[in-house]
């Protein structure tokens, strides 16, 4: 028999926010026949990995974990593992990537420069508002433009 395989696309994956949003999980968990995959609060789904972490330790799986519980601070996705880690290519001590540890800075500094455009572009729109522009008229005889509402020459057509 040919080994078998489980590839996820994580790129592909959306979560299925529109569904959990409606208080429904997402469907890869909904149609998995064997329940291999749950959703649910994080301190129930740590619970939940105990107990199967438990059983497979009884059924002689000595270094059956629970992992995602305390890597990077505790991870979002947790992992039912039979066997010793480095089986998995998991890494031992994950860490955050430098981008994402980037765009965290920057969510603050990009929030702060919308917010000064804004009141950029309003104090702009307030110091127009008054604004009128002078209407202008131009003279063919004299070449000169004059001013309608005053009457006043604005620019001599002398040179």
């Amino acid at each position: 028999m040919t080994e078998m395989a489980i590839l996820f696309d994580s790129s592909k994956c959306t979560g299925c926010g529109d569904r959990v949003e409606h208080g429904m999980a997402p469907a890869c968990v909904s149609t998995c026949q064997p329940q291999a995959l749950r959703f649910g609060a994080r301190e129930e789904m740590l619970a939940y990995g105990q107990e199967r972490v438990e059983v497979l330790r009884g059924r002689g799986f000595a270094d059956a974990s629970l992992y995602g519980a305390d890597q990077i601070g505790g991870a979002h996705v947790l992992h039912v593992l039979k066997y010793p880690l480095d089986r998995y290519e998991l890494p031992e001590n994950p860490e955050v990537s430098a981008t994402v540890a980037m765009t965290q800075v920057m969510k603050p500094i990009t929030g702060a420069l919308a917010g000064v455009t804004v009141v950029g572009l309003a104090a702009m729109f307030g110091l127009a508002a008054g604004y009128k522009r002078d209407k202008l008229a131009y003279n063919p005889a004299t070449k000169d433009t004059i001013d309608v509402a005053t009457g006043a020459v604005v620019k001599h057509g002398d040179g």
